[in-house]
Order: C-alpha cells, then sequence, then structure tokens
C-alpha cells in the first residue's frame, strides 16, 4: 500500500474543515476583550485612638434640640437649613445637613500652637447628593478610608492656568456600614486631616448621660494656656495680672474640664466639673481642704422666710485666704488682727438670704408717680430704690460680741476713709476755677447706734447707716435754635444739685452660739423678719424645686430668682436717682408668680477616684423654664 504523500495530509485536514464548516468560508477564533474588575475598597470602621495633642471633645444630640430650645424659650430666631449648612460647611451648598442628627466636635492643639485646628462631623440629609452639592466652587478628590475631600477654589490660577485650592475650611465625606448616611466633617485643614477619623468612627460610639457634652483636657495643653496667660498677662495691670499667675497655677493641677447639658422637659439641668490630678497651687490645696465639709446644706439655711428671692449658704472658706488678702489690700485701715478674726469668722458655716417687701416697694413707687415737685420726686425716687433694694439677712457662726465688734472696727476704717475723702473733695473744689460747674457726686456715710431694738432677743444691736447724697445737677433745656434776636442758643444751664438722704438699718441678733445680721432700709418690717426666723421651724425646705438642695451634700449651694435679677437690673447710679431706677414696670415684672421659679444651684468637692487622683470639683444647676420665661417676657 503507497503511503500518502506529506503534501496530502494537510489537504485532507483542510478539506475536513471545510467539511465540517458546511462548506462556508473561514472565520478566525473569537476573543473576549479583558476587563479589569476593581476590588471594592476595604473601609475600616473600628474606633481609632485619641489623636496626639487633643485639646477639647464634645457631643450634642442634635441641633434641632437646642434651636427649639432657643425659639420656645428665649425668642431666639432659629437659622433654617441653608443657613446651618452654610455655617458648618463654610459656603452655600444648600439644605445639606440634617439638623435632628448628632452633632460631634474636636479641636486640636500641639505644643507651642496658639491656633488651634479644629472638625465638626454631622449627617447629611437622606436622599442628598453630597458630589452635586459641593459641584460649585470646590475641588473634589478622593480621601483616605473611602472618603472624599472637598477644598473650597479661590479666584486665582498658577502659572500654568490650573485652579489653585487654598482655603481655610475643607470638608470630608465618608460613608460606611456604620451609618447609612453620608457622615460630612467640616473644619480647617489641619484639623480635617487629623481629627476625622476619630469623629466619625470613635466619638459616634461613646455613651453620653446629657444633650450636650464637652470635654477640655487641660493636662493636654499646659503650655499653650500658660503662653496664652502670659501674652494676657502683660496687658492687664499688675493686679490683674497677678490674679492670671494664680490661675495658671490652678490649671496645672486640673486634668480635664466637663461641660454638661441635659434638655429634661421643661428644665436643663447642667454640670460643670473639674477633675482635679494634683494639688499643688492655693487653689488646689483649698480643694482638696474642702473634701472634709462636704455636707447637707446647714439647718439654719431653711430658717430663712419661704418668700425669699435668693438665698445661698457654704460650709466655710478653705485654704489660706489669699482671696481676702487681696481685698484687704485695698482697705490699708485694716488691721492684720481684723482680717485674721473675719478669715476665722468665714471659715465656718454662712447662710445669707435676700428678699423684698412689694407691697411697700410698690407704694413707694405710686409715692414717685404722685409727686409733682421735682426736687421732692428725687427724694421719693431714693427712699422707692431702697424700699426695692429690700433685705439681707446673714448668719455668721459666731457669738454675737465678736460679730459686733468687727462690724465697729469696720465702721471705724469706713469712718476714716469718709474724713480723708471730704478732705479731698474741698481742696478740689477749693482749686477749681469755674464754680458754674456742677459739683461731682458727693456721698458720705456715716454709722450710730441706736437703743430701739422693737422687741428683738436681749443683746441686739442696731446700727443706723446715713447716706447722703449729693446728686449730679441736670442740664437744664433749651431750644435748638436760637431765639428771636440772638446770635446762638443759649448755653445749657445746670440745675442745683440736690442732697438725698437715705438710711439703712442693721440689726445684729443673738441665736444662740451664732448671729443673725439684718441689713434693709426699714426698720420695723426688718424687724418683723428677724422675729420670723428666729422662730422659724425650717419654712424654706417646704418650697418646691430645690431637690439640687435639699437632697444632696454640697460645699456651697443656694437659688437665685427672677425677681432678684430684677432688683440688681434696677439698681443705678446712688446719684442719679431721677434717671433709673425702679418703676411700675420692674414692680409688675416681679410680681408674677413664675418671678419667684428658683435657679438652684450647688458646689461640691468630691474625694479622689480613679481618673482624679485629687478629687472633682463640681458645679450642679437648674435652670427651669418658668424662670426664663419670667425674665425674658414682659407681663
Amino acid at each position: 500500500m503507497k503511503r500518502p504523500s506529506m503534501l496530502a495530509l494537510p489537504l485532507s485536514g483542510l478539506l475536513a474543515g471545510l467539511v465540517a464548516c458546511g462548506g462556508g468560508e473561514a472565520k478566525p477564533p473569537v476573543t473576549k476583550p479583558v476587563v479589569d474588575t476593581p476590588k471594592p475598597i476595604a473601609i475600616d470602621t473600628s474606633a481609632v485612638a485619641a489623636p496626639a495633642g487633643l485639646a477639647a471633645e464634645g457631643h450634642a444630640t442634635s441641633a434641632k434640640a437646642f434651636f427649639d430650645v432657643a425659639r420656645d424659650w428665649f425668642n431666639a430666631p432659629v437659622p433654617g437649613g441653608d443657613k446651618l449648612s452654610r455655617d458648618f460647611v463654610g459656603a452655600d451648598v444648600g439644605d445639606l445637613l440634617d439638623p435632628s442628627a448628632p452633632v460631634d466636635f474636636a479641636v486640636q492643639m500641639d505644643e507651642g500652637q496658639l491656633v488651634p485646628a479644629y472638625a465638626f462631623g454631622s449627617t447629611v440629609k437622606a436622599g442628598i447628593d453630597v458630589k452635586a452639592a459641593f459641584a460649585k466652587g470646590f475641588a473634589a478628590k478622593a480621601g483616605e478610608n473611602g472618603s472624599t475631600l472637598f477644598e473650597k477654589k479661590v479666584d486665582a490660577a498658577d502659572d500654568e492656568g490650573d485652579d489653585i485650592v487654598r482655603s481655610s475650611r475643607v470638608c470630608l465625606a465618608w460613608q460606611a456600614a456604620l451609618t447609612d448616611r453620608t457622615r460630612l466633617v467640616c473644619g480647617s485643614p489641619a484639623g480635617v486631616k487629623a481629627l476625622s477619623a476619630y469623629i466619625v468612627r470613635t466619638l459616634p460610639t461613646k455613651a453620653y448621660a446629657s444633650d450636650l457634652h464637652i470635654d477640655v483636657f487641660v493636662n493636654h495643653i499646659q503650655k499653650p494656656l500658660k503662653m496664652g496667660l502670659n501674652l494676657a498677662k502683660g496687658q492687664l495691670p499688675p493686679g490683674l495680672g497677678d490674679g492670671l499667675g494664680d490661675v495658671g497655677q490652678l490649671l496645672g493641677d486640673v486634668g480635664k474640664l466637663s461641660i454638661d447639658g441635659k434638655i429634661n422637659g421643661d428644665r436643663i439641668d447642667g454640670g460643670l466639673h473639674l477633675t482635679f490630678t494634683s494639688a499643688e497651687s492655693k487653689a488646689g490645696k483649698a480643694f482638696v481642704e474642702s473634701q472634709a465639709r462636704t455636707a447637707p446644706a446647714p439647718a439654719a439655711f431653711y430658717k430663712l422666710p419661704v418668700d425669699v428671692d435668693a438665698a445661698f449658704y457654704t460650709q466655710g472658706m478653705g485654704g489660706d485666704g489669699a482671696m481676702l488678702d487681696q481685698l484687704f489690700s485695698k482697705r490699708p485701715g485694716i488691721s492684720d488682727l481684723f482680717k485674721g478674726k473675719v478669715k476665722d469668722l468665714l471659715k465656718k458655716p454662712v447662710v445669707l438670704g435676700h428678699g423684698v417687701d412689694l407691697v411697700a416697694a410698690k407704694a413707694a413707687v405710686d409715692a414717685v408717680a404722685a409727686e409733682k415737685d421735682e426736687v421732692k420726686k428725687i427724694t421719693a425716687q431714693a427712699k422707692a430704690q431702697s424700699a426695692f433694694d429690700g433685705y439681707f439677712a446673714v448668719r455668721f457662726e459666731e457669738k454675737s460680741d465678736t460679730v459686733k465688734a468687727l462690724v465697729d472696727e469696720a465702721n471705724k476704717v469706713s469712718e476714716d476713709e469718709r474724713k480723708a475723702h471730704e478732705k479731698a473733695d474741698a481742696a478740689k473744689a477749693k482749686e477749681a476755677k469755674d464754680a458754674s460747674r456742677p459739683v461731682r457726686p458727693m456721698i458720705v456715710e456715716k454709722t450710730t447706734t441706736s437703743p430701739e431694738t422693737f422687741g428683738l432677743p436681749k443683746g441686739t444691736v442696731h446700727y443706723i447707716r446715713t447716706t447722703t447724697v449729693t446728686t449730679v445737677g441736670a442740664p437744664g433745656r433749651v431750644e435748638d435754635a436760637p431765639a428771636k434776636g440772638q446770635k446762638s442758643p443759649p448755653k445749657p444751664v445746670s440745675k442745683p444739685p440736690v442732697k438725698v438722704t437715705t438710711e439703712k438699718h442693721v440689726f445684729l441678733v443673738p441665736d444662740g452660739a451664732a448671729t443673725w445680721a439684718y441689713v434693709g432700709a426699714d426698720p420695723k418690717g426688718l424687724s418683723e423678719t428677724a422675729k420670723k426666723v428666729v422662730g422659724a421651724d425650717k419654712p424654706l425646705a417646704a418650697r418646691a424645686g430645690l431637690d439640687v438642695i435639699t437632697k444632696g451634700v454640697a460645699n456651697s449651694g443656694g437659688f437665685v430668682t427672677p425677681k432678684f435679677f430684677a432688683v440688681v437690673d434696677s439698681v443705678g447710679p446712688r446719684h442719679v436717682y431721677s434717671q433709673k431706677g425702679v418703676t411700675a414696670e420692674a414692680i409688675a415684672r416681679v410680681s408674677r408668680p413664675i418671678a419667684d421659679t428658683p435657679i438652684p444651684v450647688a458646689v461640691r468637692a468630691t474625694k479622689p477616684e480613679a481618673d482624679a487622683p485629687k478629687g472633682v470639683y463640681e458645679l450642679v444647676m437648674q435652670l427651669p423654664k418658668a424662670a426664663v420665661d419670667a425674665l425674658v417676657r414682659k407681663p
């Protein structure tokens, strides 16, 4: 058998292929294009450690909650969605943020840095295209961990014609498994870079007991704080500058300052906490000392009249009384013995209350309105002011003889100072060339004792402090245009000064081993108040709204009411009674029941704990909506 030739083999293969293909033309093999499928970005949602130099951090449950309070409580304007987003971003991006979402922030300060880096984080509204919102005026680029960084463009270009990106505030958008909506972080460029991961991955995982919580890590920023204090100290007078030095020493003892606010229905609960890590400063040592005096309010606190508009107590002053020394330094006539006795007195518990007899105050105000004589009206206004000033009741845990000796020395120092001022004023008046100029206001105070004690307990001492004020003469009214036949209008003619004399009465009333001091303008009304207090059975304990005081321990505490603020607001310079003072409107404001709503506060020193080796100094308070209404809403 003859073997096929070498040529026949490939030909037969080709024929077989043609037969198999149905006799059609040959087609090249089909190849599919290779597509590179990008791998999904692995986004890290785990919490990160606090960044180095963390100066502060904070959390708010929502902007809306606080906007509601601002609008409904304080009648304050509330920003719309566009403005809220503009303030947050630093540019017009439309209604971008969800006002009901939490807001977190952080601040960073490195050593030697006086301008902090900062960033805020919140949540974008559902359905918002963030890239579209930032399309105009921003340059977008990929950031770390699946984020997008937006930097604001400026109207400038480099040599190659490209936009220059330079902004004092940038934003970073980030979305991950821990949220179904985009988180937006905006702030300074350095702040967004250093703090964004901490804001979006760590702060939202923390548990907060309040609607607003702020931590300031004082121990992390000691150098920047001291640099700032030293700069400020150089701009202040020596006395105030020394005070800043004391503040700097105190800050060296503080580890952290925390602020809390909780919206609790018709009340806001607030708190401030200082965590002490050491006690090297004078204030730090006084704080540690005060921990032993944290206790319930003194029983005498509850003996104050139930209608007082302010009341406070202290368990006693701690430390060496350095603050008193600064006050005494301005009164060179005070003896060292007096200073020592005052310090000893204030190291014991002290109770203080203030009240107003509104019936008497209203009668005095009505007398002002009825008075037609201009000079007599000024005197009537002075009496009305004294009536509205009300009374003070102060209790010292010291025998009345000791308190009387201190009062007598204080009166002597005051009298010596009065005589010195009189002599100086007489010399100035003699040197004055223009006798027609109004005499500057002169205030002369003199204290005497009175045998009348109005039936108060044996041993009561009654002082009368008389104050004579020479008021500033008010310019007479003149016409703006000159009278007929005159070239120019007449010069203003000052009305003659008016002397106004008022009295304050002081009763020192023994109460066992303690002493009550009462100060007021009406001796009869004052004595009646004193009698009620001496025989009282804790009337103040029945007053509502004082749980902060009655159900806890503290070093000091008390409350103030809108009525008291109205009294303080009415007090004008004593030499211009005719221009400012108590009015019928003020009486109407404080006569409303809501004006008696207490705003309680307590300050306490707690003992050391794990993160506070030297303890925590805390201030807690409650702000009722009714009190705010009385302050901001007119009758």
